[in-house]
C-alpha cells in the first residue's frame, strides 16, 4: 500500500480544509513527536498553492512520488519529475536511520504545534510532503488588497473560483482562476446579499474554523493569569500596609522604631556645650542608678525637652545620652505618628510605649515633636483632628494612671513656642534644656573636630575663622569646612588655605561668585562707592562692629558686600543692644545710598539700597514699638505683627481685640521716620567730612575688588578722619518732623480708633 503525508504549520490561521478520510498509521507514529496522519485517498484541494517537499522512503517501498498541483485536481508534473529524480539518486544509498533523521529534522524546522495530512494517492509510490507556510523554496507573496467593488466585478466576470471567510465573517480571501489571492479587509458583517451573490455565480464559499486551544494551554492561561495580582497584593501586604504606611490596618498600626543598645556616640564626641553636658549627665544617672535618687525621695524626671535653633546638635545630644547610659534607645520622628486615618497615630503611641515597657530601662527619643505636640484648638474651625488625638494619647502615656518606670522621654524641637502647655507642664517634660548657638570658644572646638582628617595649611588659624562666623551653628561650621575642602580640591591645593576658607564662607553667606559676568567701569564705580559708604560709616562709628571685608564681587542677588564682625560677642549672646549701637546700625544701613547721592547726585541713585531700607525700617520700628526708645511713646510695648501668634485661627480671633488706636499708629510712623531721618543726617555728615577717604577706598575697591580689614585700617591711619559724634548730631523736634504737617494734612480718627480717611485742612478729600 502506498501513502502520502503532508504537515501544515498553524501559525497565522487554522487549516483551510477539513480533514477527509483520515486514519492514523501507528507503525510509523513512533518516529515523530508530532501527530502524523496517513490516508489512502488523494483529496482534490490544496491548503496552499505550493509545498515544501521532503522525501521519505519507508522500508517497504523503494519509490518516491510527488503529486500535487497549484490548482484544483491539477498535478504538478515538474515537482513530480524532480522528486522522482531525487528518489532515484537516493535509492540504495540512504539508510533507514538517515531517512528517519531527515524526517525528524524537517518536522523540527516546521515548528508546528500540530500537523494535518492533506493528500494521499493510491496509485503512486509512498511519499511524504511537509508543508511550511513561511519557509518555502520560493516564498509566496502576500495577498493583494481588493475593494468591495472590485470583488463584485471579479465575481460577475467569473474570475473568482473560491472565497474564504474569516470566522467572524469580517474579512475574506478570494482565489482567482490563475491562483492569485486577494484580501478584502473591511467586510460588512453578516452580508446575506454577498453570500447570495456568490452562490448565484457558483463560487465556492468556505468559512474558516476558529483556532482551538489545547486543554493544557487553556488550563495554564487560567492558572497564570491571577499570579501577578496575587504577587501585587502580597507586596502591598508585606511592604506598603506594614510599618508607618498602614492606612487600612487600623486595629494595630505599629510604630516604626529601632531599638539600639550600642549607639556609639558619647559626650566626648561633642565639642563645647559644657553646661548642656552637665544637665544631660544627670539624665544618664537617672537611668543608670535610679535607686540613688529614690533613697532620698527624689523622683526621676519623665521627660527632657531639648530646644534650640536648627543645626545646634539636639539629635546628637540625644544619641550621646543613649550612648552614655548604655540602655535601649528608641528613636522616632514626630511626623511618623500622624496619618490621614483616625486612630493610627494614637495606636502608634500606645505601641511605642508598650515596646519601651518591655525593654525598660530605656530612652524614647521623639525628634521634631512640634509635628505632633502643637497646641490644640489652633485651627480656624476649632474642630478635632487626628493630630490632637495623637497628642492626647501621648499626654496619657507620659503621665497617666499607669506609671512608666525606667522610661525617660527625650524630645527635640526648634519651635517650643507652638507646643501645647499640657505637654510642657511638670510631670511630663520636667526639664527644658536650651541648646543655643555656639559662642566663639565652642565654635573653635567644633571647627577642630570637623578639621580632623582634613589637610590644613599651617597658616590657617581656626580661632580667626571662629571669630568671623558669629551665629553659625554646628551644622553650618561642618558645612564650612567641607566647602573649603571642595575649593582646595578644585584648585589643586595640597592643603586647605585661608583663601579656601574665605571663599567657602562667602559662598555659604551669599552664594557663589559671578565672575563670568563683565561689568562696565561705571557699574563697578557705583558699587564701589556704595560699599565704601557702608564700610566708612561703620568704621567711623564708635563702639560699633569691626569691618571684616569689603568686596564688589557679585554673589547671589547682591552686587557687593561688606562684612562686619562683632568686637564683643557678649552683645550677641546676651541679646542686649544699646541705643547707640542701634542708631549706628541705622546710619551704616543708609551709608550706601548717601554715598551714591554725594558722588553721582540724587538723580543717579539706583535701586540697590532697597534691602538696606527694609533693614533700617525694621530696626527703627522695633526701637519704637518694642524697645521703648521713643521720646513720644515712651517705655511701652506696642504689638503690631502677628509673629507671636503662629496659628491662623488665633490670629483671627485676637484681631478684633487690638488695643492700638489709629492715632497711636500715626505717632509710631512719625517716630520711625524721625529715627531714620536722624541716622541719615548723621551718616551724611560723616561721609561729607571724609570725602577724600571715601574716594580712596572706592578706588582701591575698583582695583582689587576686595579690601580686607587690615587694608582699611591702614588707609584710615594714613589719612585724617573725623569720627561720628552722637552728641553733636542735631535732634529735630517732633513737631518739625510731622509728615502730615509737611503736606498740610490732619488725620481724622473715627470712634474705633483707626483712621478711615485723610482729609485736607481745606476740607477737600
Amino acid at each position: 500500500m502506498t501513502w502520502l503525508c503532508f504537515c501544515q504549520l498553524h501559525l497565522t490561521r487554522p487549516c483551510l480544509y477539513p480533514p477527509c478520510f483520515w486514519r492514523k498509521r501507528k507503525q510509523h507514529s513512533h518516529i515523530f513527536r508530532h501527530k502524523v496522519y496517513l490516508c489512502d485517498k488523494l483529496t482534490r484541494e490544496s491548503p496552499c498553492p505550493t509545498f515544501f517537499p521532503v522525501v521519505f522512503q519507508p522500508s517497504d517501498t523503494g519509490k518516491l512520488l510527488c503529486c500535487h498541483g497549484k490548482e484544483r485536481g491539477e498535478k504538478n508534473e515538474t515537482s513530480q519529475k524532480y522528486l522522482l529524480k531525487i528518489a532515484t539518486s537516493l535509492r540504495g544509498k540512504c539508510t533507514e536511520f538517515l531517512k528517519r533523521l531527515l524526517l525528524v529534522l524537517c518536522l523540527s524546522l516546521s515548528m508546528a504545534p500540530r500537523t494535518t495530512v492533506v493528500h494521499a494517492a493510491p496509485t503512486t509510490p509512498s511519499t511524504l510532503f511537509i508543508h511550511h507556510r513561511n519557509k518555502l523554496n520560493k516564498k509566496s507573496a502576500p495577498p493583494s488588497t481588493w475593494r468591495y467593488s472590485q470583488l463584485l466585478k471579479a465575481v460577475k466576470h467569473g474570475q473568482v473560483t473560491r472565497v474564504y471567510f474569516s470566522p467572524d465573517q469580517t474579512q475574506l480571501i478570494a482565489v482567482t482562476k490563475d491562483g492569485a489571492r486577494y484580501k478584502l479587509r473591511a467586510l460588512p458583517p453578516h452580508s446575506p446579499s454577498l453570500i447570495s451573490y456568490l452562490a448565484k455565480h457558483k463560487v465556492d464559499m468556505v468559512i474558516l474554523p476558529r483556532h482551538k486551544e489545547s486543554v493544557l494551554v487553556h488550563f495554564l492561561r487560567g492558572l497564570l493569569f491571577p499570579i501577578p495580582f496575587v504577587l501585587m497584593l502580597y507586596y502591598l501586604q508585606r511592604y506598603l500596609l506594614s510599618g508607618s504606611f498602614a492606612p487600612f490596618d487600623l486595629q494595630r498600626a505599629n510604630a516604626r522604631t529601632s531599638l539600639r543598645v550600642h549607639v556609639g556616640v558619647t559626650f566626648q564626641d561633642i565639642a563645647g556645650y559644657d553646661n548642656v553636658k552637665v544637665e544631660l549627665q544627670e539624665v544618664v544617672e537617672f537611668v543608670r542608678n535610679p535607686e540613688i535618687f529614690s533613697q532620698v525621695g527624689a523622683k526621676v524626671p519623665r521627660g527632657v525637652l531639648l530646644e534650640g535653633p536648627p543645626g545646634t546638635g539636639k539629635t546628637l545630644f540625644a544619641r550621646a545620652v543613649a550612648g552614655e547610659a548604655g540602655v535601649g534607645f528608641f528613636s522616632i520622628s514626630g511626623s511618623e505618628f500622624v496619618e490621614m486615618f483616625v486612630g493610627v497615630g494614637a495606636s502608634r503611641v500606645r505601641d511605642l510605649f508598650t515596646q519601651a515597657k518591655k525593654n525598660a530601662p530605656c530612652i524614647i527619643f521623639i525628634d521634631e515633636i512640634d509635628a505632633v505636640g502643637r497646641q490644640r484648638g489652633a485651627g480656624i474651625a476649632g474642630g478635632n483632628d487626628e493630630r490632637e488625638q495623637t497628642l492626647n494619647q501621648l499626654l496619657t502615656e507620659m503621665d497617666g494612671f499607669d506609671e512608666n518606670k525606667g522610661i525617660i522621654v527625650l524630645a527635640a524641637t526648634n519651635r517650643s513656642d507652638v507646643l501645647d502647655r499640657a505637654l510642657l507642664r511638670a510631670g511630663r517634660f520636667d526639664r527644658r534644656i536650651v541648646i543655643d548657638l555656639p559662642d566663639m570658644n565652642t565654635r573653635t572646638a567644633i571647627l577642630k573636630v570637623h578639621a580632623r582628617g582634613k589637610a590644613l595649611d599651617d597658616a590657617v588659624v581656626l580661632e580667626n575663622i571662629a571669630r568671623r562666623t558669629p551665629g553659625f551653628s554646628g551644622a553650618a561650621l561642618q558645612n564650612l569646612m567641607n566647602e573649603a575642602a571642595i575649593f582646595a580640591a578644585r584648585r589643586d591645593h595640597p592643603q586647605i588655605t585661608e583663601e579656601d576658607l574665605d571663599d567657602a564662607l562667602d559662598r555659604i553667606l551669599l552664594g557663589p561668585a559671578k565672575k563670568q559676568f563683565s561689568f562696565s567701569d561705571y557699574y563697578k564705580s557705583l558699587v564701589s562707592y556704595h560699599e565704601a559708604g557702608h564700610a566708612l560709616v561703620g568704621a567711623l562709628s564708635p563702639n560699633y562692629d569691626q569691618v571684616l571685608k569689603i568686596s564688589i564681587v557679585p554673589r547671589g542677588a547682591a552686587g557687593g558686600l561688606t562684612f562686619f564682625s562683632p568686637i564683643d560677642e557678649s552683645r550677641i549672646e546676651s541679646g542686649l543692644y544699646s541705643r547707640q549701637y542701634l542708631e549706628s546700625q541705622l546710619a551704616v544701613g543708609l551709608g550706601g545710598r548717601i554715598a551714591e547721592e554725594i558722588v553721582f547726585g540724587e538723580d543717579q541713585v539706583t535701586t540697590g539700597a532697597a534691602n538696606d531700607f527694609q533693614h533700617v525700617t525694621n530696626i527703627a520700628r522695633q526701637m519704637v514699638t518694642k524697645f521703648g526708645m521713643s521720646s513720644v511713646l515712651g517705655p511701652m510695648y506696642v504689638e503690631q505683627s502677628s509673629s507671636s501668634h503662629p496659628f491662623l485661627g488665633r490670629e483671627f480671633a485676637l484681631r478684633n481685640n487690638a488695643t492700638i488706636s489709629g492715632e497711636t499708629k500715626l505717632w509710631i510712623d512719625q517716630e520711625v521716620s524721625r529715627l531714620v531721618e536722624q541716622a541719615y543726617q548723621r551718616a551724611r555728615k560723616v561721609l561729607e567730612s571724609n570725602r577724600h577717604v571715601l574716594d580712596k577706598l572706592a578706588t582701591l575697591l575698583m582695583e582689587q575688588e576686595t579690601v580686607t580689614s587690615e587694608e582699611l585700617q591702614l588707609l584710615l591711619a594714613e589719612n585724617e578722619v573725623i569720627m561720628m559724634d552722637y552728641e553733636e548730631t542735631p535732634s529735630a523736634p517732633i513737631e518739625s518732623r510731622n509728615i502730615w504737617q509737611k503736606y498740610n494734612f490732619t488725620p481724622s480718627v473715627v470712634e474705633n480708633g483707626s483712621p478711615s480717611k485723610i482729609i485736607d485742612s481745606d476740607g477737600d478729600l
